[in-house]
């Protein structure tokens, strides 16, 4: 086959305007991630957590935000009781340690799955 003058000049100023497009995008500034919720730290009382969705958040000590996956590593019941600095699954009791997200009693044997936590002075963010 052969190609006109025209055709391979068009061809390549096609190719090198896509090429200069896809370089230009990639400089600009990446979006900001969008969060699963926002919360205010001083609504999350020490030793507790605060549930959303399958997710919780937790102050396990002083000034110290946690979150975690809220399914249960031992048969995906849902740790949603929180008291004394621990988060219990009330399908078979067992606990997990909020700082840690530990096993501290019962048939679990998994830690619970750390989620994303981003800390802005008294606002935290839940990411995906």
């Amino acid at each position: 086959m052969v190609c006109s003058r025209r055709l391979f000049l068009l061809g390549t100023a096609t190719t090198l305007s896509g090429a200069a497009l896809a370089a230009c995008s990639a400089l600009g500034e990446k979006p900001e991630p969008e969060h699963i919720a926002t919360f205010d730290a001083s609504e999350i009382p020490v030793g507790e957590a605060v549930s959303f969705g399958n997710f919780f958040v937790a102050q396990p000590r002083e000034g110290l935000y946690k979150a975690y996956s809220s399914e249960c590593t031992h048969q995906g019941g849902t740790v949603d009781t929180f008291e004394n600095g621990k988060g219990r699954c009330r399908e078979h009791n067992s606990t997990f340690d909020l700082e840690t997200g530990e096993v501290t009693w019962g048939p679990a044997r998994e830690p619970l799955k750390p989620a994303s936590l981003e800390n802005r002075g008294t606002t935290l963010y839940l990411n995906p």
